[in-house]
C-alpha cells in the first residue's frame, strides 16, 4: 500500500513512483521489503513483475465491510458507538474496490514488466472530511453518527498521504469512475 511506503508529502507535491520510500510502521516495513524480495526473485528466476502500490481501498463488497474508515463509522452508526479517529486531519487518497479491479485486471493483460504503479484517485480527504461525508450520508437516510473522540495519530503512522498515479494515467489512460461521495453513498445503501 501506498500510504505506508512514502513519506509524508503535499497536496502539491504528491508521492510518485520514484519519490523516497521512508516506512515508519512495521507494516510499512514489511511492504518495503517483501518488493525488494520480490524484485530480487523476478530477475533471478526471470519472472515478470509489476508492483501496485495501492491507496487506501474501500467498497461495498461483503469482506470491504469489515475494514477501514467507512465502513467503520457506518458500523459504528448502527450500533450507537462513538468512532474514534486516528488523526482528524490524518489525509488518505481512498479508491473504491471496482476501480481498483477495473485497473488490476486491465493491467494483467499488458506487457509492463519491470514496473511500478500507483494506484490512487490523486485526492486526499482527512478523516475529519471522510467523517463529515459518511455523517450527512447517514442523516439523510435517518440515521445518526455520534460526536467522534480524537485519539491523535498512531504511532508510527505518516500523518499526510497524497499519491500521485499520473503514471498509470498518461501510460494506460486510466481514471478511476466512482468519486468518494458517489463510494459512500452506494456503500451506505448496501448496509441498509
Amino acid at each position: 500500500s501506498s500510504g505506508s511506503l512514502y513519506k509524508d508529502t503535499n497536496k502539491n507535491k504528491p508521492s510518485h513512483e520514484k519519490s523516497i520510500l521512508n516506512p515508519v510502521s512495521n507494516y510499512g516495513i514489511s511492504k518495503f521489503i517483501l518488493e525488494n524480495l520480490l524484485n530480487n526473485f523476478s530477475k533471478e528466476y526471470g519472472i515478470p513483475l509489476t508492483i501496485c502500490r495501492v491507496s487506501t481501498v474501500y467498497g461495498d463488497s461483503p469482506s470491504a465491510k469489515k475494514f477501514g474508515l467507512i465502513n467503520y463509522l457506518i458500523n459504528c452508526a448502527q450500533t450507537n458507538s462513538i468512532p474514534h479517529l486516528y488523526g482528524e486531519n490524518t489525509y488518505r487518497d481512498y479508491l473504491h474496490l471496482k476501480d481498483l479491479v477495473e485497473i488490476l485486471i486491465k493491467i494483467s493483460y499488458m506487457d509492463l514488466n519491470d514496473q511500478i504503479y500507483n494506484i490512487s484517485t490523486g485526492i486526499s480527504y482527512t478523516c475529519l472530511q471522510i467523517y463529515n461525508k459518511v455523517k450527512l450520508n447517514l442523516k439523510e437516510r435517518g440515521i445518526n453518527l455520534r460526536q467522534y473522540e480524537d485519539m491523535g495519530l498512531r504511532l508510527g503512522e505518516n500523518g499526510k498521504v497524497f499519491i500521485s498515479s499520473m503514471k498509470l494515467r498518461n501510460e494506460i489512460k486510466w481514471v478511476p469512475k466512482i468519486n468518494i461521495d458517489k463510494g459512500i453513498k452506494n456503500i451506505i445503501m448496501e448496509f441498509n
